[in-house]
């Protein structure tokens, strides 16, 4: 989404340079640290595309396993909360 924002009214230019701070987890930490980089969004994507699998190689535990061992943990399936209202001030 944000490599087709910098096509269509950046005309092809870094977003980077319209955040004073950016930051991610997982993927998200990739684009930031690309941005913080100065690189455009289409890069980080070409980049995320050729290494992907590298990056984030197949989990070494089955997913079966690890939302059980989260069910014990927590006492419910992970994703089954909900969210609370957002607090916007006026």
């Amino acid at each position: 989404m944000l490599a087709e924002c910098e096509r269509r009214f950046l005309k092809g230019g870094s977003a980077a340079s319209y955040f004073d701070m950016v930051a991610g987890t997982s993927t998200g930490g990739i684009i930031a640290l690309g941005m913080a980089a100065g690189m455009r969004a289409e890069e980080v994507l070409e980049i995320y595309m050729r290494h992907g699998s590298e990056i984030f190689p197949q989990p070494w535990t089955p997913p079966t396993r690890f939302g059980r061992a989260m069910c014990r943990f927590r006492g419910y399936p992970a994703g089954h909360s909900d969210l609370k209202p957002a607090s916007i001030p006026e």
